[in-house]
């Protein structure tokens, strides 16, 4: 994971200040994504695929102290991902774009989360992926506008950007915590 995050920014860093052309469905046929936008979908990725393990079925239902020991390795794992992006970005670019960077990074750990719980851990990748596709098919409008729901491509600046990337991160880690016992009535847990 380390190394992989470390690849991210170094990729971040030497493209990081330049607009990368993707085909869509806008009125020019393209659609301008920025390359730090780019580099936090891995990043995103590999900091959620690192919770998975040969075990995962059996730690989903383990105690409370592999249980912290697992939401702090994945708290210190986003951090590192937004640290790593970030410092790319700023040594390439702004601290626009770094601030950008991150907000992606949280929305794309938002989704990650969100598909590990529907999907299996095994497989983080496919709400991210989706939502990429989505994004650059059908993202910006025939002036090269981003649609609303269309958050990474905004300005980093854009108050409504920001809170939805930190409520689809703070959905993603609520639906993480759940554990299977959670949802049984109070009175029926038999485990602390």
């Amino acid at each position: 994971m380390v190394i992989g995050l470390l690849a991210c920014a170094l990729g971040i860093a030497l493209n990081g200040g330049e607009q990368v052309t993707l085909p869509s469905t806008a009125a020019q046929g393209w659609t301008p994504v920025a390359a730090a936008t780019l580099g936090a979908i891995p990043a995103a990725l590999l900091a959620i695929g690192s919770r998975h393990s040969a075990m995962s079925v059996l730690e989903e239902t383990a105690t409370g102290v592999l249980f912290k020991a697992e939401s702090l390795h994945t708290a210190c794992s986003v951090a590192f991902a937004c640290l790593c992006v970030a410092g790319g970005a700023v040594v390439s670019s702004s601290a626009a774009t770094a601030a950008a960077a991150v907000r992606d990074v949280l929305f794309f750990c938002g989704l990650s989360l969100i598909s590990a719980r529907m999907f299996r851990r095994t497989l983080p990748w496919i709400l991210p992926l989706a939502y990429f596709v989505l994004l650059q098919w059908w993202g910006a409008d025939e002036y090269l506008r981003p649609h609303w729901w269309a958050w990474p491509l905004h300005r980093f600046d854009d108050p409504g950007s920001w809170a939805a990337s930190v409520a689809v991160f703070g959905l993603g880690w609520m639906v993480s915590v759940i554990r299977p016992w959670g949802l049984r009535p109070a009175g029926r847990r038999h485990i602390p």
